[in-house]
């Protein structure tokens, strides 16, 4: 009876709290400080920046201690790994030089037929080579190659454009004879048409072995990616010097642009 009467005291006080068995208010959230940097947030980097990013941190890194049992060193991965891409390369230089074969220079032209007929027997003489030896040789032996061609084609494309420069003018000048009234042949424009034909065959000879040239970068490529050091920095001095003029083929001049940005820094 006792006890009965102490616990209804208790509840009489308020020992259990108030409102016990009801839903209590949820407690003040607490406010925090936000912490702010004195320095602005820095922007976000598109793709392009990212990639343009990591490039310049690859071109910038030491040179590697470098081990001549290493596979990349010994060109190992030039002659596996390169295998396929430099299949397709050989491929598609054959398709160029099976056209610069077809071009047919004129008896007036004999003097540039004899000058680009080596420039095409260099370019489908080159290859990297298939045993490690010949690879070892392949960047000097692709800078000289280069430079012969550069020389070569350069030449051949600026003489017969200064021929067809004054073919041009001539026709020119019959036009404009033609609009005074004076008296102009179909035979003088003819003529003047087949001399265009003829001078075309140099410049157009030219043109193909800026375009066999891009093949031989993306084979040059294929070295500076899986080749020893010593093959990318052979290309990196020789196609990146200071003085190089581009090669007035664009995709041409693409291609020397990722071989020199590739021999830049060693691994991927």
């Amino acid at each position: 009876m006792q006890s009965t009467r102490v616990l209804a005291t208790l509840i009489g006080v308020g020992f259990f709290g108030p409102g016990c068995g009801e839903k209590q208010p949820p407690p003040p959230k607490r406010e925090y400080e936000v912490w702010k940097s004195d320095k602005p947030p820095e922007p976000e980097l598109t793709i392009e920046e990212q990639r343009a990013k990591l490039e310049a941190e690859r071109e910038n890194q030491p040179e590697p201690t470098l081990d001549p049992n290493d596979p990349r060193e010994k060109h190992e991965l030039v002659l596996n790994d390169g295998k396929s891409t430099l299949k397709g390369i050989y491929e598609e230089r054959y398709n160029v030089i099976t056209q610069m074969k077809a071009i047919k220079f004129d008896a007036e032209v004999a003097e540039q037929q004899k000058r680009f007929r080596p420039l095409l027997d260099a370019i489908e003489g080159f290859g990297i080579g298939m045993k490690p030896e010949e690879v070892d040789t392949a960047a000097e032996r692709f800078c000289k190659l280069v430079d012969e061609l550069r020389a070569g084609a350069d030449a051949l494309g600026a003489e017969g454009e200064a021929k067809l420069k004054e073919i041009d003018q001539q026709i020119a000048e019959l036009e404009a004879r033609q609009k005074e009234g004076k008296p102009v042949t179909t035979r003088q424009y003819e003529k003047l048409e087949e001399a265009r034909k003829v001078q075309s065959a140099p410049v157009l000879g030219a043109r193909y072995v800026y375009m066999a040239m891009r093949t031989l970068f993306d084979e040059a490529y294929v070295l500076a990616d899986l080749g020893a050091r010593r093959s990318q920095i052979t290309l990196r001095d020789c196609l990146g010097k200071p003085d190089a003029a581009p090669v007035p083929y664009e995709l041409a001049e693409e291609a020397r642009q990722k071989v020199i940005k590739r021999s830049k820094y060693y691994l991927p």
